[in-house]
């Protein structure tokens, strides 16, 4: 049996509207006080996620609504989940603007979702003194599934176009479902409402967020590109700072490479990710080398153009081989207190990335210590590899320009011991040994009297690591080692 409807209420009346007209995400665990939902309290509840959940004790229709002062441009923000099936019997509907609470005189908009069948879509509806209107739909059945769930904006701006816009958990940007002009007025101060129809079966699987309504500014700027990417040998990502217009920006014309002139042969374009595009070139891309694309003419969905060209440098990026990185510094007797420290140097003629390696003391049986982040290290470029920097900068000198990383060592004996590195070929499905050091504490000069904080340094990287002669003390004018910069050697 169907209880009467039940009404909860915020008011919330501006008189100079401000940076947030309305805000709740509940994370403050209490709708009572503040803002200060009012009705029929006990139908809702935040629940352990602060989140607005319907807690109704039986089936029927529950209306949570605020009052709010609305400018000419506006923006309303909620997330919703219905963790259920849609239908007829158990729907939504969000009432954006109304004129009065009682629905069968208001004339306002709303969107609902729910209806028979498989093709449940978000529909937008005006509603004119009692009586609906429907004014556009989205895409048949994109909430036809359990849950029905979903982030949506809407946006009216002052020609009277409204746009909705819907986006999930797993994607930053909104994407846009819908637009559509209607010129019918809207009241300077208007009413928001949360509707749920539910049976008993779905009297608490309606969940809200993250509610807002505010002014809509439109957006006046172009597009900016925030980095690119090479994806394969021939393909790179162009990754801009918000969706752009898909008709020109898969035009390959509005893209080039600086020194060449050379167009990609294609451009890919995802609505998924709306602020990304593919560009396929006619050539693979040479490993060291950097390249610079430009770009013009690209618009976002709101036709602003770049009118000046932008340009985003680029490089192919490998994993390591055998003999493209070796062990060029190591300190395996620090100072008391201080740590042990790994220096690589790559001399590959590549840019690549260490996410991956192994480091091992092959005279041990200890656990390998793996980087397994992103690392890239560009050619003729050092990297310095130790439990806790702050200990080497406190005991050496070390300039701005060395690059010093955090990462668990393999134990070093301070006599004689082992530094490998291993790499994972997923081609060959074999494990392959990229440099490999057997050192000594007999390595050391004859003139030091005590080699405690004394690195070893590799004098030339180019020449074998297992010839010792390749291999000094670091100077004592340098404090005893560079770790992350040019060898004292």
């Amino acid at each position: 049996m169907n209880k009467p409807w039940i009404v909860l209420f915020l008011i919330f009346i501006s008189v100079n509207i401000s940076s947030s007209q309305v805000y709740d995400d509940f994370s403050d665990g209490d709708f009572r006080t503040d803002p200060g939902w009012k009705g029929d309290l006990a139908d809702f509840i935040i629940n352990d996620q602060y989140q607005l959940q319907l807690d109704a004790a039986e089936a029927g229709s529950s209306n949570i609504y605020l009052k709010y002062k609305q400018p000419d441009s506006i923006q309303w923000d909620f997330y919703f989940k219905m963790d259920f099936s849609p239908s007829n019997s158990n729907k939504l509907r969000v009432y954006l603007t109304l004129d009065n609470i009682d629905l069968d005189i208001a004339s306002g908009y709303f969107l609902e979702i729910g209806e028979n069948g498989g093709d449940d879509k978000l529909k937008l509806y005006r509603l004119d003194h009692g009586n609906k209107i429907i004014l556009a739909e989205g895409k048949p059945g994109q909430f036809a599934n359990q849950p029905a769930e979903s982030f949506i904006r809407v946006q009216r701006s002052d020609d009277k176009f409204w746009s909705i816009f819907t986006k999930n958990n797993d994607n930053p940007y909104y994407k846009i479902e819908f637009e559509v002009y209607s010129d019918e007025p809207i009241p300077d101060s208007s009413y928001f409402m949360l509707s749920c129809l539910y049976t008993s079966t779905r009297k608490n699987k309606f969940f809200f967020d993250d509610i807002a309504i505010d002014i809509f500014e439109d957006d006046k700027y172009p597009p900016e590109i925030i980095k690119s990417e090479v994806v394969s040998k021939n393909k790179l990502k162009v990754i801009f700072d918000e969706p752009v217009y898909k008709e020109i920006a898969i035009n390959s014309a509005n893209y080039h490479l600086k020194s060449s002139n050379i167009n990609p042969d294609s451009v890919s374009y995802r609505f998924s990710v709306p602020n990304e595009v593919i560009l396929s070139f006619p050539f693979d891309f040479e490993s060291g080398i950097y390249y610079t694309l430009v770009v013009s003419g690209i618009e976002d969905t709101n036709r602003n153009k770049m009118t000046e060209t932008r340009e985003t440098t680029f490089f192919l990026i490998d994993k390591p081989g055998k003999g493209d990185i070796v062990i060029n510094e190591i300190l395996f007797n620090p100072n008391t207190g201080g740590n042990d420290f790994l220096e690589l140097i790559n001399i590959s003629g590549k840019i690549l990335n260490l996410n991956g390696l192994i480091i091992s003391n092959n005279m041990k049986e200890n656990k390998n210590k793996v980087l397994d982040e992103d690392i890239i290290l560009e050619n003729g470029h050092y990297i310095c590899i130790t439990k806790d920097t702050s200990k080497l900068i406190n005991d050496y000198f070390i300039p701005d320009t060395a690059f010093l990383y955090e990462n668990d060592l393999p134990s070093f004996d301070d006599d004689r011991g082992n530094i490998s590195l291993t790499y994972f070929n997923s081609t060959t499905g074999s494990y392959a040994t990229i440099d490999s050091f057997d050192y000594s504490e007999d390595m050391h000069s004859g003139f030091l009297n005590d080699v405690e904080g004394i690195s070893l340094e590799r004098k030339n990287p180019f020449i074998a690591t297992i010839d010792s002669f390749n291999w000094a003390s670091a100077a004592t004018i340098t404090g005893g080692a560079t770790p992350g910069y040019k060898n004292s050697s």
